[in-house]
């Protein structure tokens, strides 16, 4: 799918064939206060991606993850005067509680992660977008994820 661009700063593109994974670019206000019934797995791939989170502004650079839990509520926005971009996929936590057995869902407090076990989930599950995760390889890395 191509991207549906908003105006000249603004984008979205879907992966091929899918509606979990994103690639997008903003600058300025990105979008309003809102929460997901998935969790969001984001990796910042240029700028400074910031957000409004459990009561505290965030910041991810480039080469950051952010993982937002499901029903929290975030807002996003540019934090220089340059835009930021993103690839970010959304996991459902069914499958996240199914893998952990009746644990409770993981949680990250801070939104933001250096952790390179969590960099590397998410590079392999936002690598390639022009073509469909194969199931087996989102299973895996989700598996790794929870």
């Amino acid at each position: 799918m191509g991207k549906q661009r908003i105006d000249s700063n603004n984008w979205v593109k879907r992966a091929a064939g899918e509606t979990e994974r994103i690639e997008a670019c903003f600058s300025g206000l990105a979008y309003a206060p809102h929460s997901h019934d998935t969790y969001t797995l984001a990796l910042t791939t240029a700028g400074v991606q910031s957000f409004n989170y459990r009561g505290e502004l965030r910041h991810s650079l480039p080469g950051e993850v952010v993982i937002l839990h499901p029903d929290e509520t975030h807002d996003g926005q540019a934090g220089t005067d340059s835009p930021f971009a993103y690839r970010a996929i959304s996991i459902n936590p069914v499958d996240v509680q199914n893998i952990l057995q009746g644990v409770s869902l993981p949680f990250l407090q801070g939104g933001v992660t250096r952790d390179p076990r969590f960099i590397q989930i998410a590079t392999r599950l936002l690598a390639e977008f022009d073509r469909p995760l194969e199931t087996l390889e989102q299973q895996d890395l989700i598996f790794a994820f929870a």
